[in-house]
């Protein structure tokens, strides 16, 4: 989930479809920002607040979410801090897409396994004592591919619920963010002042907004956010479907 809160871009979520853990927090954490009202009441999130949604699965801050330092760490909490806005610095796009590149050659190289398991190697005796079922490997595969696919528009409707901004410097010049905190009392949390900055120039300065969804933002209207439903009963189906075939085809191989 908090994967997911951080990702910003289609190479965060292709490394989180690949060779996927916590599937049904995935699926949970799509619905709770995409799904329609039905959908959030069967997981009991019917009358969750949007800023609940915001600190726990977004990357952004906005006046209902703020990010703080606590002199540990930074932390989210609800409400509007001394801060306006908050900058991130996002390391190398390029070591991204060098991890997704290896959870995708990750995730073939499982599903070649399986097929050698089931064809060339099903009559080594040695390797496994009874031959897997004719439909092991086909359910292994539509299942993977199903799974996959769904867990790749399950992290783009979290990643896509946020707008970010990308700034870099011009020739000559070095981009370097000063955070400074005010202290005061937010949602009960008490924090002290603090000035913030980076030992480093960043290539890339990233500043992450929530999506305006509404009649009156002229981003997003009510065909938008149906559309949002939609794409995420879609994929919440299709994800659900393909771990149960999935699952079937891992049974039935030795």
């Amino acid at each position: 989930m908090q994967f997911m809160g951080q990702s910003m871009g289609w190479a965060d979520n292709a490394i989180l479809a690949m060779v996927p853990l916590g599937i049904i927090t995935a699926i949970v954490s799509t619905i709770r920002v995409g799904g329609p009202t039905w959908l959030k009441a069967l997981i009991g999130r019917a009358w969750e607040s949007r800023a609940i949604v915001e600190s726990e699965l977004m990357s952004s801050t906005s006046n209902e979410v703020c990010e703080l330092w606590n002199d540990q760490q930074i932390v989210r909490v609800m409400g509007e801090g001394q801060i306006r806005e908050f900058i991130i610095l996002v390391a190398d796009d390029r070591e991204t897409y060098v991890v997704a590149v290896f959870g995708t050659l990750l995730q073939i190289c499982l599903l070649v396994y399986a097929g050698l398991t089931a064809t060339y190697l099903s009559g080594s005796t040695q390797l496994q004592e009874n031959p897997p079922a004719s439909y092991a490997f086909p359910c292994i595969a539509a299942g993977t591919l199903m799974l996959v696919s769904g867990m790749l528009v399950c992290g783009h409707v979290v990643e896509g619920s946020t707008s970010e901004r990308r700034y870099r410097p011009v020739d000559g010049k070095e981009a370097r963010v000063v955070w400074l905190q005010r202290s005061g009392i937010v949602n009960d949390q008490s924090f002290e002042s603090f000035a913030i900055s980076p030992t480093k120039a960043q290539p890339v300065i990233t500043a992450s907004q929530r999506t305006r969804q509404g009649r009156n933002s002229t981003s997003q209207g009510p065909s938008a956010r149906i559309t949002v439903e939609m794409v995420t009963m879609a994929a919440t189906a299709i994800t659900i479907y393909g771990f149960v075939v999935q699952f079937v085809g891992l049974r039935r191989m030795n």
